[in-house]
């Protein structure tokens, strides 16, 4: 009995000599979530010296609207409502004289001629107003008999592809 007394008071003491002893003091800093875009307004922005209609713009921004659907984000009708703001801005567009006289009276094509726009998208957070990321892109292109409508449109697609790119590799989103 004397052994089993001697050997509980034992261990007791062994316990209260380790459970007084203090920890290492570390610091951990409340936990902290980065900030997640989910909404999104979408801007289209242009000087009307460029020729773009409302309806190449109205195309452009449903067109972004349904691929960055498939990508995870809300689209807002309202700015006021949204995480982000993606805004577009064409800087340049200069597109192929149509109007150019013909090469030769036994030719019935126009001549071959570049085409090329410059374009800025920037990524607003809509609650600091600070840009979050820029895209500069420029597009060039040289087509024989090109018609407006066709260079606009790749144009146009060549740049949503660019910026839906840009966001799916950008390790701000």
């Amino acid at each position: 009995m004397k052994r089993i007394i001697i050997v509980l008071s034992v261990l007791f003491i062994m316990v209260s000599i380790s459970s007084c002893k203090s920890g290492p003091q570390v610091y951990a800093p409340p936990p902290v979530t980065p900030v997640k875009y989910r909404t999104v307004f979408i801007d289209f922005v242009y000087d009307p010296v460029f020729p773009v209609t409302h309806d190449e713009r109205t195309r452009v921004v449903e067109d972004l609207q349904s691929r960055m659907n498939g990508m995870g984000f809300a689209i807002s009708t309202s700015q006021d409502r949204a995480d982000m703001l993606l805004t577009i801005t064409i800087d340049d567009l200069e597109l192929a004289r149509r109007n150019d006289r013909l090469v030769a009276r036994t030719t019935f094509g126009l001549a071959k001629d570049a085409a090329f726009m410059v374009y800025t998208a920037s990524f607003v957070d809509n609650r600091t107003l600070d840009e979050i990321v820029s895209k500069n892109g420029k597009l060039k292109t040289t087509k024989y008999f090109p018609s407006k409508e066709e260079i606009k449109t790749t144009f146009f697609s060549e740049m949503e592809d660019e910026i839906l790119e840009f966001i799916s590799e950008s390790k701000a989103f």
